[in-house]
């Protein structure tokens, strides 16, 4: 039997990370509706809070997957892996792009508006419900997207930094176009 390629191994990682990152907002959903519940019975939240409590599977999915490909990528090159390309875009590509931002995506604006009979909202909002609507109602979305899309690169370049990447400025100004001022180039060898 044959060993699968790098296409094969992305498939392979990216099924697995739908299956855990649909699961992990579940979890989170689950825990999140718990806390609701047992707070004032869980009756009375207003809009703000829905979509806070609707948002938090997502959020903590895609700033863990965040964080888990930066340390991924660092880790990758501080042990060699990069030459092992199938195994690095299984993992990364594959796995945590899927338990990220294809099965969060998917699991948050298709399933759960259909699945809630919201089928007409669903179309709406991907037709044109985005033109349409008033920037009182188009302010919060935007800025918790921007807010997780700051935390998901935090979360990346923490995980960058902790799997031992030098900061950009370390290393960087001390070369010029892959040169360092001793004459070596990026690899170590002499250029």
């Amino acid at each position: 039997m044959r060993a699968p390629g790098v296409r094969g191994v992305v498939a392979l990682g990216g099924a697995a990370g739908v299956v855990a990152g649909s699961t992990a907002m579940e979890l989170v959903g689950v825990g999140g509706l718990l806390a609701l519940a047992g707070r004032d019975g869980g009756v009375g939240l207003g809009p703000v809070a829905a979509l806070a409590f609707a948002a938090l599977p997502l959020a903590v999915v895609n700033v863990l997957g965040s964080f888990l490909l930066g340390l991924l990528l660092a880790r990758s090159r501080h042990a060699g892996l990069d030459r092992r390309p199938a195994l690095v875009a299984g993992l990364g590509t594959g796995f945590l792009g899927s338990f990220t931002t294809i099965a969060t995506a998917a699991a948050v604006f298709l399933l759960t508006p259909l699945e809630a009979g919201w089928s007409a909202i669903a179309a709406a909002s991907g037709v044109g419900g985005f033109l349409s609507a008033t920037a009182g109602l188009l302010l919060p979305p935007l800025a918790l997207l921007a807010l997780l899309a700051a935390l998901s690169t935090a979360a990346a370049v923490l995980g960058l930094r902790l799997g031992g990447a030098p900061a950009r400025g370390a290393d960087a100004e001390a070369r010029v176009d892959g040169v360092a001022a001793d004459g070596t180039a990026a690899d170590g060898v002499p250029a």
